[in-house]
């Protein structure tokens, strides 16, 4: 049993990277979340923020698959635009990049599904888009990046609503994750407000994503995760 958990965790840790360049908060906002650490491996959220009780217990026997940039055969793709909105000038609306001596950011994202896996077509399950982890970027630390739950509204932008899971790989091991369920050609905005002076980062903070599809019963494949480059490069 344990080397079984030892083997779903190592799938769990192959989860990709979903790459985009952040921006800062303007207000204060409810119920932020944030990683519990950063690295390659499924950290998940941190449980004393995150909203209880979750909507999708994830199983052990979860069929979880690649998510990568763009439309691919027979697999997840997805497209993102992105939003910075500097902390010092909210109201000139949408920048590439965070300027030096700023106090910070916010992030508004929008992914939209462009291809699915043949067999979630033929199923016409609706797959579970979510992130996993926040990977390392130079000047980026876990305490400066929070995913909002429930945002406030910004101006020209409707938030979509989270679906919260969990993991649970042992009876004292859990992980929390954010999601959406997403349809072929249905889109999510979210946001994500980013605190302190990131402007010489060089390179975006990345998140890991992942699809979960629901599989049959007795078909169920944990599989690991591949890369998700969804990411902006600073204008220089």
């Amino acid at each position: 049993m344990r080397s079984q958990q030892m083997r779903r965790a190592a799938g769990m840790a192959a989860f990709g990277a979903l790459l985009v360049l952040l921006a800062q908060p303007v207000a204060a906002v409810p119920m932020p979340v944030q990683f519990l650490e950063m690295g390659t491996s499924p950290t998940g959220m941190d449980p004393s923020g995150f909203p209880m009780p979750v909507d999708v217990n994830l199983p052990l026997t979860a069929d979880i698959r690649p998510v990568v940039t763009g439309s691919v055969a027979d697999g997840f793709g997805l497209s993102v635009a992105n939003c910075f909105i500097i902390n010092e000038s909210p109201g000139a609306g949408c920048q590439l990049a965070q300027p030096v001596g700023s106090s910070g950011f916010t992030l508004v994202v929008d992914i939209t599904v462009l291809s699915v896996p043949n067999d979630v077509t033929a199923s016409g399950a609706t797959p579970l888009i979510f992130f996993s982890a926040m990977p390392p970027v130079p000047t980026y630390g876990v305490s400066d990046v929070s995913v909002i739950v429930d945002p406030d509204p910004i101006a020209g932008f409707t938030f979509t609503p989270f679906t919260a899971l969990d993991f649970a790989l042992s009876p004292t091991m859990t992980y929390y994750y954010l999601g959406f369920f997403l349809d072929l050609g249905e889109s999510a905005t979210f946001r994500v407000d980013v605190t302190g002076d990131h402007s010489g980062a060089g390179m975006p903070l990345a998140f890991a994503a992942n699809g979960w599809v629901v599989p049959e019963p007795g078909t169920a494949v944990l599989m690991g995760a591949g890369l998700l480059l969804l990411a902006r490069r600073r204008s220089r």
